[in-house]
């Protein structure tokens, strides 16, 4: 079969292609050339699949954006544009399924798919739905849901399939020589900070703020982002060469971490520091990791605060502020590093069970 995927969530977009490719499938992911609206930098799902078998089609993107910028209006009037490049691809492609992992990327695919009669499957990866998904809904065929507190929101349509993960961040040892050589020379605990695909300006202003007293108790293994209007990661790399050397030695800022690396980085870590989106939260607690997470105040329907207290209540998880003290955000990594792992029991099979839905 010739199947698109689209929306806004990679990490469970890139665990079902992977068991779809395996099956023989044909993929073409509709997804976004840059990060955000007027930055040069190259989105996560771009750069991941370049050189792949998954054909990447960039799409004129309408975001839905959280606030008010100089950027929503323009935003919006590009919905027309993005619908018929969607209905000019699909009829190109004359695909037999689209599966959407949700957010305002999706609208215009899944709108073009269901006037050309494409079934369509949905995932909704969070504990609270987008307004996206809940609309588009309407339209699909199946709503696979990540939490079964989720399902009553679906109706008929719903089926509990838990999230789908990278089966890489099962493998304990990474591919590149930088965080091969990285991790074996570590000689403190390590802690893996990381703000989203996008990265986090306010998380790595604190962790800048932070970096020597961090430094001095722990290795820190910093994905900035692939955002470039911030320009964080030029900073920070310039931050780390002023340092003393052994404390460069403790340090490796990076854009993201492949993922190739994101098993080693994983297992390797003592604490984890990032925001607390549903696919973070359940990689967290899949492989029982101790977390420092800052959920986005302004996240839709407060689904980060949502996950963040799961995973506190299953005490695997501390809450901290954008604007917290640096010597507080210390003491809190330091609090979360002491912590032993717990594992929780979530489904680890829901890529093959959403490949499943979409075979049948």
């Amino acid at each position: 079969m010739k199947i698109v995927i689209t929306g806004g969530h990679f990490t469970p977009a890139w665990a079902t292609m992977t068991e779809l490719l395996l099956r023989g499938h044909t993929i073409v992911y509709f997804g976004r050339q840059t990060s955000m609206e007027g930055d040069r930098g190259l989105s996560f799902e771009a750069s991941s699949l370049w050189g792949s078998r998954v054909r990447f089609v960039s799409m004129v993107t309408a975001r839905l954006q959280r606030r008010f910028t100089i950027y929503t209006i323009p935003s919006l009037l590009k919905f027309p544009a993005a619908f018929l490049q969607a209905l000019f691809e699909l009829l190109a492609i004359s695909p037999d399924r689209v599966c959407s992992f949700g957010g305002s990327l999706a609208l215009p695919v899944v709108l073009a798919a269901w006037i050309l009669r494409v079934p369509i499957i949905l995932h909704e990866q969070t504990l609270s739905p987008g307004i996206a998904n809940r609309f588009l809904s309407r339209f699909s065929r199946r709503v696979a849901v990540s939490f079964p507190e989720t399902a009553s929101l679906f109706g008929s349509k719903a089926v509990v399939i838990g999230n789908p993960v990278r089966k890489e961040i099962f493998q304990t040892r990474p591919s590149s020589k930088e965080v091969t050589a990285f991790l074996n020379r570590a000689d403190k605990p390590i802690v893996y900070v990381a703000g989203g695909s996008q990265g986090s300006h306010a998380i790595n202003l604190l962790v800048e703020q932070s970096l020597e007293r961090l430094l001095m108790r722990f290795c820190v293994l910093h994905a900035v982002g692939t955002s470039t209007k911030t320009g964080d990661l030029p900073r920070l790399i310039k931050e780390q060469r002023n340092l003393s050397l052994p404390l460069q030695h403790r340090y490796l800022p990076v854009s993201s971490v492949g993922h190739a690396d994101i098993g080693g980085v994983l297992h390797a870590a003592r604490a984890v520091v990032g925001r607390s989106g549903a696919n973070t939260a359940w990689e967290i607690a899949l492989l029982g990791k101790p977390a420092v997470l800052f959920p986005l105040a302004i996240s839709a329907e407060g689904e980060q605060k949502k996950h963040a207290r799961w995973l506190v209540r299953e005490g695997l998880a501390e809450v901290a502020s954008d604007d917290m003290t640096p010597t507080a955000f210390v003491e809190m990594v330091a609090t979360q590093a002491k912590q032993h792992p717990k594992h929780l029991d979530l489904p680890k099979d829901a890529g093959r069970k959403l490949a499943d839905l979409v075979e049948e």
